[in-house]
């Protein structure tokens, strides 16, 4: 047991006091330890993100976007709007002048909802998909092939960045296992053992994938599926399983093993959350829209805000007061509002564009909402400052080619 003893004079009491106990360390810290060792603050890096078009998950991430050199995992409930999101995802990219790759294993996203999201495709010659059936190697090999590609051409391009989309993991089956189970089949199924070799080949690929994205510009988003796994007639989750406070929701579990929770950086499920209606204070309105929850949980970016963060974004039928897809002005207006760049007074929303000229002023969110769509430059504007107040109450900047970053570099 340790005791303090008594200070005699030229001796020192123990355990020592703070003062000592600072010294010690900083006077080994100046010793040689070698070429094989550096400061600790020229190794450990500052976390690095690409601008998204989801300004609020922006946010919620407290990052200001996704992050690059990482593995983000996606899921949620079937038709919860999980593809919507990637698409956004990838159309970020794009816009900013970087690659954005598409692994659609699931071959069920067409040609015409991206366009529908992103714009004609034919003429983005930087979205890129790998062809043919994809098993587990395949893609294996792709995803390494663009970590190398993207290192060379960060020599003509040194902001150059890339996404790569994996839709879904869980659905890429390897060689060896598709053979397993063409041999076994039914019995193979019945017993899930496929589910568990899958597992074990997803945490042996992150393991070597983890370490090669350092400083690599490539941010990784693997896109896993669910399972309903009951609750019991209390309306609890079975053992095992993290109660209400978890970032899934009761009775449903994420397939691919836990390799997935513990090599991402952040975990993102979608889901829809209520309809956009034409008059939001008519229950019987029409519904020109859908708003998306995005729930987030931070394992290796930031802190949380609780359990998990929440975001929304907003999609458009284009049935209503803006175009078709994804719904940026009602985004700019929500998120804005929240910030501070929006002035919300009774019914009438204001801003003051930070380029000069007189105060906007628009009395209800429909006219707010006609004029950023008939104004696409006032929109862009808009937008952009959002983005950047949300940096900058992060200690964050925006550097060339929509990357973000800590001002203190």
């Amino acid at each position: 047991m340790r005791t303090r003893t008594k200070k005699a004079e030229g001796t020192l009491t123990f355990p020592p006091q703070p003062a000592e106990r600072v010294r010690a360390p900083l006077e080994r810290a100046a010793l040689d330890f070698g070429e094989k060792w550096a400061p600790a603050s020229e190794v450990l890096e500052w976390i690095r993100a690409v601008r998204t078009r989801f300004l609020g998950f922006n946010r919620a991430a407290r990052v200001g976007g996704i992050p690059i050199d990482r593995v983000t995992v996606v899921s949620g409930a079937t038709h919860g709007g999980k593809t919507l999101y990637l698409l956004g995802l990838l159309h970020s990219f794009l816009e900013a002048g970087h690659i954005a790759a598409f692994v659609d294993a699931e071959g069920t996203t067409p040609q015409e909802f991206a366009a529908e999201l992103m714009g004609d495709i034919r003429k983005m010659p930087r979205f890129i998909a790998p062809p043919g059936v994809l098993t587990f190697e395949r893609a294996i090999d792709a995803v390494s092939d663009l970590v190398d590609g993207l290192a060379k051409h960060r020599a003509q391009e040194p902001n150059l960045c890339g996404i790569v989309v994996v839709d879904s993991v869980t659905k890429l089956a390897p060689k060896g296992e598709l053979d397993k189970v063409k041999k076994k089949h039914a019995e193979e199924l019945t017993k899930g053992h496929h589910g568990r070799g899958r597992a074990s080949v997803i945490q042996s690929w992150l393991d070597n994938l983890t370490p090669r994205l350092r400083g690599s510009n490539l941010a990784v988003v693997l896109v896993a599926q669910e399972r309903d796994i009951g609750i019991d007639e209390g309306g609890k989750r079975p053992a095992g399983v993290a109660d209400g406070t978890d970032w899934l929701e009761a009775g449903v579990k994420m397939k691919g093993g836990k390799s997935l929770e513990f090599d991402s950086s952040l975990l993102v499920r979608v889901t829809k959350s209520e309809p956009v209606l034409l008059d939001p204070n008519d229950k019987r309105s029409a519904v020109v829209g859908w708003k998306h929850r995005v729930r987030i949980r931070k394992s290796k970016v930031a802190h949380m805000d609780g359990y998990f963060s929440e975001s929304f974004f907003h999609v458009s039928n284009g049935a209503g007061d803006t175009p078709a897809g994804f719904d940026v002005a009602r985004d700019a207006l929500a998120v804005g509002a929240d910030v501070g760049v929006v002035a919300l007074d009774g019914a009438w929303y204001k801003w003051k564009p930070r380029s000069g000229g007189a105060t906007k002023k628009w009395q209800g969110g429909r006219a707010a909402l006609s004029y950023l769509t008939k104004n696409p430059a006032a929109l862009a504007a808009l937008a952009s400052e959002v983005a950047d107040a949300i940096d900058l109450e992060r200690g964050r900047v925006l550097q060339p080619g929509g990357l973000v970053a800590r001002t203190e570099q």
